[in-house]
């Protein structure tokens, strides 16, 4: 479940705070895109999706509707052991960032996520970006921050004791994106990349 830690005014926020803040801002951004952007894939492979046909990605069952910063939102919330593929392959997608970003970023490994569209070549490989959106973190003194930046807008800077005004605009910022951007082609591939920091990162540390 979506909730963004409670602060008072007067208070500092701690580090295991502004971990999860910045943890439930992904979370909704994530789930945002595959909502306003994403559609029926064919087969995948680890952190990986390939589609086709211009149809939703997901049924409407894999998402819940939350309520976030005092927004109504769409969040992925598949059934683990659902036999539905489409629940299968949304589950997939909190897995990369539950197993994989948020446990790197618990270890203070995780630099960057990158969450990634292109168009497949004839190969059925990536062969042109179409879409990137990128987050990238930063440990301070006063915890953790981070920024975004999302295909055709400037970096933002997120402060977990903004959270509430931040959430809104990164909301916003998304919906007003995909209102713009072409509609996606026939087929694309779906990428998340996660840049670790290797003076800190252990060679064993691997991604679900």
């Amino acid at each position: 479940m979506v909730v963004a830690p409670h602060t008072p005014a007067n208070s500092k926020i701690t580090e295991t705070q502004s971990l999860n803040v910045i943890k439930n801002l992904i979370r909704v951004s994530i789930s945002e895109i595959c909502y306003l952007r994403s559609r029926i894939y064919y087969g995948h492979t680890m952190l990986e999706f390939m589609f086709y046909d211009i149809v939703d990605l997901f049924p409407d069952e894999v998402f819940k509707e939350r309520v976030y910063a005092d927004m109504h939102i769409k969040c992925l919330a598949p059934q683990e052991n659902s036999r539905d593929q489409s629940m299968q392959d949304a589950y997939s997608i909190t897995e990369w960032l539950e197993a994989g970003a948020f446990d790197a970023m618990e270890k203070k490994y995780l630099l960057q996520l990158e969450f990634c569209i292109y168009a497949l070549g004839k190969n059925k490989t990536p062969q042109n970006l179409l879409e990137c959106y990128t987050y990238k973190i930063k440990e301070t003194s006063n915890g953790s921050t981070f920024s975004t930046s999302f295909t055709g807008t400037q970096n933002i800077d997120s402060h977990p004791e903004k959270v509430k005004t931040q959430a809104v605009q990164m909301i916003r910022n998304l919906v007003s994106i995909t209102n713009t951007l072409e509609p996606l082609p026939k087929s694309r591939y779906i990428t998340m990349k996660l840049s670790y920091n290797g003076s800190k990162t252990s060679w064993a540390m691997t991604p679900p």
